[in-house]
């Protein structure tokens, strides 16, 4: 049996609006990053700034996400779309898509999935090519999603989820081997038929 933990990014948004800009990046980082710490380790990204590396996790989700530091009032009509129907579809969905592997005698071996959707930005290229959604499922147990909220992205989510939790499924049980081209071929063809 597994547990879904789901990380409600509204309400840190929300919080995020109320707070200075230059504590935005620690809020963020305790109530979004930090509970995902394992699978930026597993990246080899590190969640706090750190002199050694040379992208920290908020940089390297800038390039899909709306930055803390970038958020302004404007936004909260984005952050209402995730309200307790959006979350409650999303934990239905995510229960869906992993049950469904254990139709097929595929069980989960991962007993603690952590869950978040993020405020994606229009105006990043990688979300733009994306049609405004994505998402990172690969590392067991972990799954983000991007999502620039509009009625076509919100009503995307179930497809969405069920492809990012092929890639976590197909990943408790191969090794992920850094991101080869090959690799990626055989994940998102078959994330994609899923």
């Amino acid at each position: 049996m597994y547990k879904i933990n789901i990380i409600r990014s509204d309400s840190v948004y929300k919080n995020i609006l109320k707070t200075p800009l230059n504590d935005r990046d620690s809020i963020f980082t305790k109530e979004i990053l930090v509970p995902f710490k394992k699978k930026f380790e597993v990246q080899q990204i590190p969640i706090h700034n750190d002199a050694k590396q040379t992208m920290s996790a908020i940089q390297f989700l800038d390039a899909f996400q709306k930055s803390p530091k970038d958020l302004r009032m404007s936004d909260q009509m984005s952050i209402q779309y995730l309200n307790n129907d959006f979350w409650s579809n999303c934990e239905k969905y995510l229960k869906v898509a992993i049950d469904q592997f254990a139709n097929y005698s595929i069980s989960s071996q991962v007993s603690n999935y952590h869950f978040t959707v993020l405020l994606g930005d229009s105006q990043k290229p990688l979300m733009y090519l994306n049609k405004n959604r994505g998402g990172d499922g690969g590392i067991p147990g972990y799954i983000m999603i991007y999502l620039v909220p509009s009625t076509s992205t919100i009503n995307s989510m179930k497809s969405l989820i069920a492809h990012e939790v092929n890639h976590n499924m197909r990943y408790q049980y191969i090794d992920w081997d850094g991101g080869s081209l090959i690799e990626l071929i055989i994940a998102e063809g078959l994330a994609e038929t899923m």
